[in-house]
Order: C-alpha cells, then sequence, then structure tokens
C-alpha cells in the first residue's frame, strides 16, 4: 500500500498546545495537487492512499472536492480534521464519495464529540481519534468510552509524541487506562458489537514495531516540494530543505531507496530526552498492542 499525504494548507482556526505545526498562509493550489496525484498513480503498488492534511485541511474543502473528483476512486481518499468546519452538507459529499473521515478530538472540548453525530448510522468512514497527552492520560479510558457509547466504530487512540515527553508514571497510567480500554474493547466484540480499534487490529504492525519517530509516506508540501515523511512538518524550513527528496516535476521521488537514506537522518532532530521518551512509549505501545491482537 501507499499513502500521498497532500498539505492543503498551514492555516488552521485552533492553536493546540500540542501542535507543532507552525501555522502561516501557505495554501496548496489545484496545479501542484494534480502533478502530485498523477505521478503518485506512476508508482506501482495495488492500493493507494491520499490523505489531505494540514493545517485545517477543510479551510480548503474546494481544492479537496477538486482533488477527489480527478482521482475519480482510482486511490481512498481520507481527510484529517479537527472537525469544526465539518457540517451535515460536507459530511454528505465524504459519504457519497466513499472518503475516509478522521477526527481529532481532545478531552477539553467534550461538546465537539457530537460531530459523530452528524454520520448518523453511517459511520463506518469515520475514524474518531482520541488525542492522549501526558496531562490528560488519566482520562483516556473515559474518553474511549465517551466515544464507544456515541457509537463510533472506529477509534483511534493518538499519543502525542515529538513534542511532549512522557515520564515514567504516566507510561504506567497510560497501561492502566489501556487495560481498562481492552477489557471493554473486548465485551463489545465478544457480545457482537462492531469495533475498531485502529493502529492495534488493522494491518500496521509493521508501523508498529518500527520507532515512532518514522513513518513512511510521501508528503507534497504546499509549495510542491516532495519528502519522505509527514515529520518533516515539524521542522523549521532551513533545516526541512535538508530532507526535500525532490519536486512534483521530478519523477526522482518514485525511487523508494531515496526514503531510506533520510530515515536515521530524520530521527536525530530531536532531543534525547524526546527520542528516549517516545523510544519508552513505543515499547508500552507494543505491550498494548498485545492486549488488542487477534492471534
Amino acid at each position: 500500500m501507499s499513502s500521498l499525504i497532500l498539505m492543503t494548507t498551514y492555516r488552521c482556526n485552533k492553536s493546540c498546545s500540542y501542535c507543532p505545526i507552525k501555522k502561516s498562509k501557505e495554501e496548496m493550489n489545484f496545479n501542484i495537487a494534480k502533478k502530485a496525484i498523477d505521478l503518485f498513480f506512476q508508482k506501482d503498488g495495488s492500493e493507494k492512499v491520499i490523505k489531505f492534511f494540514g493545517g485545517e485541511p477543510l479551510i480548503k474543502f474546494d481544492l479537496i472536492k477538486k482533488c477527489i473528483e480527478y482521482v475519480d476512486g482510482k486511490a481512498r481518499c481520507e481527510v484529517v480534521t479537527n472537525g469544526t468546519y465539518l457540517n451535515k452538507k460536507k459530511v454528505d459529499y465524504f459519504l457519497t464519495n466513499n472518503v475516509e473521515v478522521s477526527i481529532s478530538f481532545d478531552f477539553e472540548r467534550k461538546k465537539e464529540f457530537q460531530l459523530i453525530s452528524l454520520f448518523k448510522e453511517n459511520n463506518s468512514l469515520l475514524t474518531a481519534t482520541l488525542v492522549v497527552k501526558p496531562q490528560n492520560v488519566s482520562n483516556m479510558f473515559k474518553g474511549f468510552e465517551y466515544l464507544v457509547n456515541l457509537k463510533a466504530k472506529k477509534i483511534n487512540i493518538l499519543p502525542v509524541v515529538y513534542t511532549l515527553t512522557w515520564k515514567r508514571a504516566e507510561l504506567r497510567q497510560f497501561t492502566k487506562q489501556f487495560n481498562k480500554i481492552a477489557k471493554l474493547y473486548w465485551s463489545i466484540k465478544n457480545n457482537g458489537g462492531e469495533i475498531i480499534l485502529k493502529g492495534f487490529e488493522e494491518l500496521e504492525d509493521e508501523k508498529l514495531k518500527e520507532s515512532q519517530l518514522a513513518s513512511h509516506y510521501y508528503l507534497v508540501d504546499t509549495d510542491g516540494g516532495v519528502y519522505c515523511s509527514d515529520i518533516v512538518l515539524l521542522l523549521a524550513q532551513k533545516q526541512k530543505n535538508k530532507y526535500m527528496i525532490s519536486n512534483v516535476d521530478d519523477k526522482a521521488w518514485l525511487d523508494d531507496n531515496k526514503i531510506s537514506d533520510y530515515d536515521n537522518d530524520l530521527k536525530k532532530c530531536w532531543g534525547t530526552d524526546i527520542i528516549n521518551s517516545n523510544k519508552e512509549l513505543k515499547n508500552t505501545l507494543d505491550k498494548a498492542n498485545k492486549l488488542i491482537k487477534i492471534l
């Protein structure tokens, strides 16, 4: 499976404390998006996924619509959003065009959980992402239970990495909370309920085996620059330029060998505390995975 992330805009209507992406007025135009999609379709591989990312990508809803209609069902499309620009009209459009929608939910804004109701019973294309920080980890089970009660079928538990360090006590609390989640998960499964815990039971084993500091996607930035990982979004421009593979006018980025050349370097962009903290978090996730994995 090959994935292409289109960085639609750096604009965002929120200022989440844990988000490291610097806001700006930069945004992608359809010409760059079209070139990226055209080259992406030249890459070998059966299933292709195109993700619309930001900033807040729904600020560029017209661009996303053009891209979805240009793709014309030849790839699976997904929008990653904070949900504040979602409404019934947009949700209906995504459902009609078989577009997956991933909404990030924060514990501090519970009223936003009600966005799930826009999908009604047709929520197989919705992923509810529960953002977990060291400061709110003790409420992780409550957040999960809340999503279950709202009939969310796909739930993604997303611990904050890169910008925050996890202490041992917080990791122990993560394990404690996840144990409760696993019990509820299996109770639902064993009683015939529909639920998917993304990242644990889907085909993402390889992602869990690798460091949380490396992800393997093609990312096309607003200016057409092509990178091997979305991690570059966390870097200052001068530092980010060092990791550009090519641009959308150059077929060189189709060469997979270039991706592996950059990964180890990217991991060195953070201080020792962050790297060690995320290694411990990765080990905690591996242990949690064993509670969910269907053998």
